[in-house]
């Protein structure tokens, strides 16, 4: 997830620093950071300012927190790393934890066992109880499925005055 996100905020920094005109000697990810090495230390507050939108508030703009989605760090007077903050990691670990449990709850129900219980645990875990059944390596697969998401080609078409 880490990986993810630091991969997802050096694009954001790219698109960001192009737009500001601000063209950096260098833009690498390295320890979960990403390292923007300046031409030169005069861009160096111009780039701060040029990034700081990215690190919001977490919750979003409104929220009045404190804590915020991005780290931003001057490293000397030439170089800017930011990151993503823990707390951003972990409310998105939790939220993929949310949105799967109702998915896992689906696929367990597909066993056809009586009373299986699915629930989170912690920040980062779903725990699955399916008392009495017979076939653990039934449940592992059924849970281990990729999902699969199919088009079809239609040939009627729809337009607004159609109606």
């Amino acid at each position: 997830m880490r990986s993810e996100l630091t991969q997802k905020l050096r694009d954001r920094v790219q698109r960001t620093l192009n737009a500001a005109h601000i063209r950096p000697a260098r833009t690498e990810v390295r320890d979960h950071r990403v390292e923007i090495r300046l031409r030169n230390s005069a861009d160096l507050v111009a780039s701060h300012d040029a990034l700081l939108p990215l690190a919001e508030p977490l919750g979003g703009i409104l929220s009045g927190r404190d804590q915020r989605t991005v780290e931003i760090s001057p490293e000397g007077s030439d170089t800017i790393a930011l990151a993503p903050s823990q707390a951003a990691i972990d409310l998105r670990v939790h939220g993929a934890v949310e949105e799967s449990l109702p998915i896992v709850e689906r696929r367990i129900n597909e066993l056809g066992t009586v009373e299986p219980t699915v629930e989170s645990e912690g920040n980062d875990r779903i725990v699955v109880e399916v008392p009495g059944l017979q076939d653990p390596t039934r449940l592992e697969a059924l849970l281990g499925q990729t999902a699969k998401l199919t088009f079809q080609l239609s040939t009627s078409r729809w337009a607004p005055n159609q109606l």
